[in-house]
């Protein structure tokens, strides 16, 4: 991750973009409103079984925290948590407080822009429905729209934080530090057991289709990469477009 001390070149101009948008303070910035959206909109459309949305890797979370002792307080926690590690990074990096507004603009143009091969390959491998059928099938069947696309939302920001941030790290420290891989073959065979990890939680409780199996296995190498690349945000933010635009084309 670049260091906040890029934000400025020798030269007293601004860093890249490449740099800026993988920033702790500009990744939370860009995906607080979605962190939002998701809370919030789970506390009114779903508080009598918030569970009852199904995303795993939320629910995950979720159940992590009561486990913990911290009661219906755990069912916040999974967003405080993107928040409170995201600031976390940003003191530990030593970065200004200061804020570069077009390189939001850009991260949510190029968040967008990402979304296209995974709307095109999911269209090309589901040929009886090609939208529909790639919609994230971890969320709980609901039947309005406002519904829905709340639970597209949480999906995208919550399986990034599971599935890559975390999982990709995790795997990470075990074969770079533990086993003394090669840092690069380390980052890369952490994203594909993530890739397999994402692909299979799809299909928990479900029967296995084998289209659906492949799309799920290029989607999550695909998210995995763009975490690699381009930091958790731009990951996150594609993968909660993504879902909005399966869910409104649907």
């Amino acid at each position: 991750m670049t260091s906040g001390r890029e934000q400025l070149t020798t030269t007293g101009r601004p860093a890249p973009y490449w740099q800026r948008s993988k920033r702790p303070l500009e990744m939370l910035v860009f995906l607080l409103p979605l962190v939002l959206v998701y809370e919030i909109g789970i506390a009114l459309l779903f508080s009598n079984d918030a569970n009852g949305t199904g995303i795993l890797a939320y629910v995950l979370l979720e159940q992590l925290f009561v486990s913990l002792g911290l009661g219906a307080a755990g069912m916040a926690l999974p967003g405080v948590l993107v928040v409170v590690a995201l600031l976390a990074q940003h003191v530990l990096a030593r970065a200004p407080w200061t804020i570069h507004p077009p390189t939001l603009v850009v991260m949510f143009a190029e968040s967008l822009v990402l979304t296209l091969p995974l709307l095109i390959f999911g269209a090309a491998i589901m040929t009886a429905n090609p939208i529909g059928a790639v919609a994230p099938t971890d969320v709980a069947p609901v039947s309005d729209l406002a519904s829905r696309l709340v639970l597209a939302v949480g999906a995208g920001l919550y399986e990034e934080l599971v599935f890559r941030w975390a999982l990709i790290v995790i795997v990470h420290f075990v074969v770079a530090d533990l086993l003394k891989v090669s840092s690069s073959r380390a980052t890369w065979f952490a994203v594909l057991v993530s890739s397999v990890v994402f692909m299979a939680a799809h299909f928990l409780g479900r029967p296995f289709e084998m289209r659906a199996a492949i799309f799920f296995l290029v989607a999550g190498l695909y998210f995995g990469a763009t975490f690699v690349t381009r930091g958790f945000g731009i990951a996150a933010g594609t993968h909660a477009f993504y879902d909005i635009l399966v869910e409104l084309l649907a």
